[in-house]
C-alpha cells in the first residue's frame, strides 16, 4: 500500500478536509443509500480514513448492530478513533486490506472506498473481503478512475507532470475500469453500478481541498518543486476568477453480494 500519502497527521487533516465538503457529504449520503446498512447488522469499513463512513454506519445499524473497521494509516486511525468515540459499538484497528483479521462470515454489510486503489494485490484484498462477508451479505467498493479527470489549465504540460505524479502515488490508478471482473472472479455477484461525477465550475471547498492534496502530495515527484505548485495553483486561481474553471472526475459505484 502507497501509505506515504497518508503519513504524518498533516495529510491526515487534508483527508479529512475532502472528506468534510459538501461534494463528498452528497456522495456518502448516496453511497449508504445504496449499501442501506440496517439497524442491528454488522458492518465493516475497510480503509475508515477519519471514520466518516464508520460514525455513520454506525448510526444506522445502532448499538445493537457493530462496526468494525480497519485502516493502514496510524494518522487516520487517530482521527478516526476520536470521531467514533460516541458509538461504544465500534471497534478500529491498523490492519492491511489483505490480511482482514477477522473470521469468516462475520459481516453483513461491508464498505471500501476509495482504497484498493492503494493496495499492490487487489485480487487477494477482494477475496478477503468475500471471506469475511456471510452468504447474502452485501459490500460496495467505490473508486475514482483517474482518466475520467478533466482539469483546465493554461498550461498543460505542467498539469500533466502534476497529475502524472499524483497517480504515481497510487499503486493502480485505473482499479476502477477493470473493478467489475474482480469482483466476479473473487465471487460476487454484481446487484448495481452507479458513476458519480465530482463536477466544479468554480474552487469549492471540494477542488480546492483536491489540490491542496495533490499539490502537497507531488512535491519531488517527477522533479515536480515547490514553485511550479505555486504557479500550478496561481493559475487555476486565475482561471476560476475569469470564470474558466473546470475540473470533474468521476467515481465508480458497484454493490455485490456474496451468494448465499
Amino acid at each position: 500500500m502507497s501509505s506515504d500519502l497518508f503519513s504524518g497527521g498533516e495529510a491526515a487533516h487534508r483527508f479529512e478536509t475532502l472528506y468534510t465538503s459538501h461534494k463528498v457529504i452528497a456522495r456518502r449520503k448516496r453511497a449508504l443509500e445504496i449499501l442501506a446498512p440496517r439497524t442491528g447488522e454488522h458492518g465493516l469499513d475497510i480503509g475508515f480514513g477519519p471514520g466518516l463512513f464508520t460514525s455513520e454506519i454506525a448510526e444506522m445499524v445502532g448499538p445493537g448492530g457493530s462496526v468494525a473497521g480497519i485502516d493502514a494509516s496510524a494518522s487516520m486511525f487517530a482521527l478516526a478513533t476520536a470521531r467514533c468515540a460516541p458509538y461504544p459499538w465500534v471497534s478500529l484497528q491498523i490492519a492491511e486490506a489483505t490480511a482482514l483479521p477477522f473470521p469468516d462470515a462475520g459481516f453483513d454489510v461491508g464498505l471500501a472506498s476509495n482504497v484498493y486503489g492503494y493496495v499492490v494485490d487487489i485480487g487477494a484484498a477482494l477475496h478477503e473481503l468475500y471471506r469475511v462477508l456471510r452468504p447474502g451479505g452485501r459490500a460496495l467498493v467505490m473508486d475514482f478512475e483517474w482518466d475520467s479527470l478533466v482539469w483546465h489549465a493554461s498550461d498543460s504540460a505542467r498539469m500533466n507532470s502534476i497529475i502524472s505524479a499524483w497517480k504515481g502515488k497510487f499503486d493502480d490508478p485505473y482499479f476502477a475500469r477493470t473493478l467489475r471482473p474482480r469482483l466476479h472472479h473473487a465471487g460476487f455477484l454484481q446487484d448495481h453500478v452507479e458513476s458519480i461525477a465530482m463536477f466544479c465550475t468554480e474552487i469549492d471547498p471540494y477542488v480546492q481541498a483536491v489540490t491542496s492534496l495533490i499539490g502537497a502530495a507531488v512535491i519531488g515527484s517527477n522533479g515536480i518543486t515547490q514553485k511550479e505548485v505555486d504557479a500550478w495553483v496561481a493559475d487555476l486561481a486565475r482561471l476560476a476568477a475569469q470564470d474558466e474553471y473546470f475540473f470533474s472526475l468521476n467515481q465508480y459505484l458497484f454493490l455485490v453480494r456474496k451468494p448465499g
